[in-house]
């Protein structure tokens, strides 16, 4: 995994992600991927705590080497790296026995390069456009597909909870532990979130959000 994200050439991106048993990484979420800056290649990470996403660059060679390796000494559960030709899948078992899956590339959902994308100031790709129709019948989007100014917060709640289904997803498919979609029966995933009652009266249960 090392080499092939260390590769400037064929990375597309990698992300780390989960936690292995009994520790938990400095970071909740990681991504990688190369850039083209003035300066030259740099491999930019962007890291993600709990509130927000801190993005650092670093120079192809030992300074990149240097970060891929801090990285990797950190106790995540599940890698995922693309290259232009294959996926790659490691995940920690709770044995700390770590699982490789390699398979082709396939073309990705929308917002997923499946090329390199090198452009430092890039349009941040969403897994879900504005003018989904789920966002629409939510209310999240208006009826143009606009998110709306007072549901921005939720918006990105969602992009979020997309971003860490897909690991999740990912290492479920490759363990075998769920059937492998089809566009005519594709996977459906519900969530089961609660909404907090707006009356404090105690008879008042939950409803799904």
């Amino acid at each position: 995994m090392r080499a092939l994200i260390l590769d400037d050439q064929t990375l597309v991106r990698a992300v780390a992600s989960g936690r292995q048993r009994g520790q938990t990484p400095k970071w909740r979420r990681v991504e990688l991927r190369y850039v083209d800056l003035k300066a030259g290649r740099h491999l930019q990470v962007t890291a993600y705590d709990e509130t927000q996403a801190h993005t650092s660059n670093h120079a192809v060679g030992e300074v990149a080497k240097n970060a891929v390796d801090d990285l990797l000494d950190e106790p995540f559960g599940n890698w995922h790296v693309d290259t232009v030709t294959e996926t790659h899948q490691v995940r920690v078992t709770k044995k700390l026995e770590a699982l490789v899956h390699t398979s082709a590339r396939q073309v990705e959902a929308a917002g997923a390069p499946t090329e390199p994308q090198r452009s430092h100031d890039r349009p941040k790709p969403r897994l879900l456009p504005e003018d989904d129709p789920a966002l629409v019948a939510v209310g999240i989007s208006d009826d143009k597909g606009h998110v709306r100014r007072s549901r921005q917060a939720k918006f990105r709640q969602v992009e979020e909870f997309l971003r860490s289904l897909g690991p999740a997803l990912d290492d479920a498919l490759s363990a075998g532990r769920l059937r492998t979609p089809t566009p005519e029966d594709p996977l459906r995933v519900v969530d089961l979130a609660a909404a907090t009652p707006t009356s404090p009266s105690p008879r008042t249960a939950t409803s799904p959000a």
